[in-house]
C-alpha cells in the first residue's frame, strides 16, 4: 500500500520535513519540525487525526498561559504529586527578573518549595522522589529497542558520603558497554529550586571516574519541551545486533 507523502505539510505546530523510520508495527511515521524548534517523530495516522499537534508544547503553553492569567488558582491545586499550599515570596533570577516561588506538599510527605514556571510547564511533578520525564523516556526507548541496561549502577570505589550512582548501564554481551546520565535542569540551572553545589561536585566525579577508568558516559540534558527519541542515545550499533 502506497504511503502518502507528508513532507511539507503542517499539522498544528508541527511542518513535516522528511520521511522516519517505520513503527515497529510498520506504521509511517515522519520527522516534523515544531513552531517552537524542537524536532519530533510522529505517525502519519496521528499528524492527520489531529492527535497530535506540537512536540508536546502546545500543551504546556496553554497550561502556562492559564496558570499565568490566574496566579492564585495554583494554590490548592496538585501538580503531578505536588499539592501547592502557599506563596512564600518570589526569588530573583540571574536575568533581573522575579519568579513566584510557591511552598508545596508531595504525597511521600516532604514539603518543597517550587518556582512558578517549574510548576505551570509540568517540569517539577514532586520532592524529587520520582524519576524526571527524561529518565522515564530512556527507560521506555531502551525496552523498545531490546536493550540490556540496570538502573542506578554504582562502583564501590566512587563515593562522596554515599555511593554515586548513575541513571543507566548499558550492557552488550553481559559487559558493561556504556553508562548514561540524563541531567536535569537543576545540573544547570542556578534558577532551579534543586540546584546545589553538591550535584555539581558529583557531576564532575563521575565524569572524571569514567575518563580514568575508559568508561564511556553519554549524557543527556533536559531541553524544555523536547521528547527524547531514540538516537539521542546514540545506542544504534547495539540496536542492530
Amino acid at each position: 500500500m502506497a504511503v502518502k507523502n507528508e513532507i511539507g505539510n503542517t499539522y498544528g505546530y508541527l511542518t513535516v520535513i522528511e520521511r522516519a523510520e517505520n513503527s515497529s508495527d510498520g506504521r509511517a511515521r515522519w520527522k516534523c519540525r515544531c513552531k517552537c524548534g524542537n524536532e519530533t517523530i510522529v505517525l502519519g495516522k496521528h499528524l492527520r487525526s489531529g492527535n497530535t499537534k506540537s512536540c508536546g508544547c502546545y500543551q504546556k503553553e496553554r497550561a502556562a498561559r492559564s496558570n499565568m492569567d490566574r496566579v492564585d488558582t495554583l494554590i490548592g491545586n496538585k501538580f503531578g504529586k505536588l499539592l501547592v499550599l502557599e506563596e512564600v515570596g518570589f526569588v530573583t533570577k540571574n536575568s533581573g527578573k522575579r519568579a513566584r516561588l510557591y511552598r508545596c506538599l508531595c504525597d511521600c510527605g516532604n514539603i518543597c518549595e517550587v518556582q512558578h514556571q517549574y510548576l505551570a510547564y509540568g517540569d517539577t511533578t514532586s520532592c524529587g522522589c520520582i524519576r524526571s520525564k527524561g529518565e522515564f523516556q530512556i527507560e521506555q526507548l531502551l525496552k523498545e529497542h531490546h536493550i540490556s541496561f540496570k538502573r542506578e549502577f554504582t562502583f564501590n570505589d566512587l563515593y562522596d558520603k554515599d555511593l554515586l550512582r548513575f541513571d543507566f548501564a548499558i550492557f552488550k554481551n553481559d559487559l558493561l558497554y556504556c553508562l548514561i546520565e540524563y541531567q536535569g535542569s537543576q545540573h544547570f540551572d542556578t534558577n532551579n529550586g534543586y540546584y546545589n553545589e553538591s550535584i555539581i561536585k558529583h557531576d564532575k566525579m563521575k565524569v572524571e571516574y569514567c575518563e580514568k577508568n575508559n568508561i564511556s558516559l553519554k549524557i543527556i540534558k533536559y531541553k524544555r519541551n523536547y521528547n527524547l527519541q531514540w538516537n539521542d542515545l546514540e545506542l544504534e550499533e547495539l540496536n542492530e545486533l
